[in-house]
């Protein structure tokens, strides 16, 4: 179903102001290969049908983001970012230290 410039126009409302009709066509462009990727990817990954309204989806874009989470910290082992205190500062710091007994 193609969208007119001035159906787009109008659906952008303030966001149109002030912008040519070639800026709203590069939008306009923009959106319909969005979609269109969007579209092969989810038709790739779940199909097209039932599936999108059900939980797989979720639960597989739930187990993308725990993936990624891991190999975040995974690349992060050696990044600080506040710097290191000095090793002496560290050994005055655990004298001073205060434990509370937890009894479990």
């Amino acid at each position: 179903m193609a969208i007119t410039l001035a159906q787009f126009k109008a659906s952008l409302g303030k966001l149109a102001d002030g912008l040519s009709d070639e800026e709203i066509q590069k939008r306009l462009d923009f959106t319909y290969r969005f979609a269109e990727g969007f579209y092969e990817w989810f038709s790739v990954r779940k199909g097209t049908g039932v599936e999108a309204i059900t939980g797989a989806y979720v639960n597989d874009a739930m187990a993308d983001s725990e993936r990624d989470a891991v190999r975040i910290k995974a690349m992060r082992k050696a990044v600080h970012l506040l710097p290191e205190a000095d090793a002496e500062l560290k050994q005055e710091a655990k004298k001073h230290e205060q434990r509370y007994p937890y009894k479990n």
